[in-house]
């Protein structure tokens, strides 16, 4: 599967602290890292905005330097295959729990295709 991963300004990744909050109704994965792609902090899945206001209040979170973010809008019935797959690939400090979807393989954010 091929995401359309979410870029800033400049063809830059989101500050996580800045970002303007996509759409209420906009669902999909979200991902935010610090430093390098190899820390990841947080994979969630559904409501972008909501899951992205609630890591901005979650200190363990929220309290860590240079985080930056991205997400991808995907439809709702691949989402938990999609999050497996990332986890997999990317194991974050914190995230829901795995689902038993099979994993469903994506590009990663910064992978060019």
């Amino acid at each position: 599967m091929n995401a359309a991963w979410k870029k800033c300004a400049h063809d830059t990744w989101c500050p996580f602290e800045t970002v303007v909050l996509p759409d209420a109704n906009a669902s999909g994965i979200l991902i935010i890292w610090s430093d390098s792609v190899e820390h990841t902090v947080f994979i969630g899945q559904g409501g972008i905005a909501k899951n992205l206001k609630w890591a901005r209040q979650f200190e363990p979170i929220a309290g860590q330097q240079n985080l930056l973010v991205t997400w991808a809008t995907l439809p709702e019935d691949v989402q938990n295959g999609v999050r497996n797959y990332l986890l997999e690939r990317l194991p974050a400090a914190r995230s829901d729990r795995p689902t038993p979807a099979a994993p469903i393989p994506v590009n990663l954010p910064w992978e060019t295709t």
